[in-house]
């Protein structure tokens, strides 16, 4: 019963949106849901339009994966040691501030119009949340548990694997992985949409230039869906990784 009143409750905005577009904002040149969604079932057992799907979650997966391993190594790095602290923060402090979406033009030219630009561009824009959470996390370490854990004998590696790590990891993986995550749907769209023969963000530009609005908000929901799974996983990497942490935080107020 629970369960059936909290989905309820969070489909009740979509149903009362969705209800108003189609009586109050339907027609003319954009379509009513019920549109929409007639051609979203049609295109979901479209074989070209899974391809779409399928390169689109594999560089967003790829970069992803790039991106947030290389800046949780490094976040944590800089946080802990004094020494990376010293010769990377600075550097990152500056180059956090650009938005990634203008360095574009610029990865397509050094590296064409193929995979690798659309994988570095999102491996860069993961990249920048996952750092600066995972410094961040490391910082807010207490410091008397750093003290206590060197006081008994532990190393700087040994503090750093029973110490840091654990008590930084939930926040890294709760905050870092899902703006990684929101910033790394919208550089793939993007990159797509400048030069892709395959894949959501190229499918939505060209149907929304040739007026399709039907197909063009159908891809719009896979991205929806998309971004709702992949938000889902790091749930599931949450619980896996951090229990104690999810267990502790409970369920919060109802």
């Amino acid at each position: 019963m629970y369960t059936l009143q909290r989905i309820s409750l969070n489909l009740f905005p979509f149903i009362v949106i969705l209800l108003a577009w189609e009586f109050l904002g339907g027609g003319g040149l954009f379509p009513p849901p019920t549109k929409t969604f007639e051609t979203f079932f049609k295109l979901i057992i479209d074989v070209i339009f899974l391809q779409d799907i399928l390169v689109s979650f594999l560089r967003l997966s790829i970069g992803f994966c790039i991106g947030v391993s290389s800046g949780v190594f490094l976040g944590v790095l800089i946080g802990y040691f004094k020494l990376f602290h010293s010769f990377f923060f600075p550097l990152v402090a500056f180059t956090v501030t650009i938005p990634k979406i203008a360095l574009l033009p610029l990865v397509v030219v050094l590296f064409g119009l193929g995979e690798e630009s659309k994988i570095i561009i999102i491996s860069l824009g993961t990249f920048f949340p996952a750092i600066m959470t995972a410094y961040g996390s490391v910082k807010r370490v207490p410091l008397p548990l750093i003290e206590a854990s060197k006081n008994l004998g532990c190393s700087n590696l040994a503090v750093l694997s029973r110490v840091i790590i654990p008590y930084a990891l939930p926040n890294i993986i709760n905050s870092g992985f899902r703006l990684s995550l929101s910033l790394g749907l919208v550089l793939l769209v993007a990159a797509e949409m400048i030069a892709a023969e395959k894949g959501l963000g190229g499918f939505i530009y060209y149907t929304g230039n040739e007026l399709q609005f039907d197909k063009m908000f159908s891809g719009l929901v896979v991205l929806g869906v998309l971004g709702i799974s992949l938000n889902k996983l790091v749930d599931l990497t949450l619980n896996v990784f951090c229990k104690w942490s999810v267990q502790s935080e409970g369920e919060g107020n109802e």
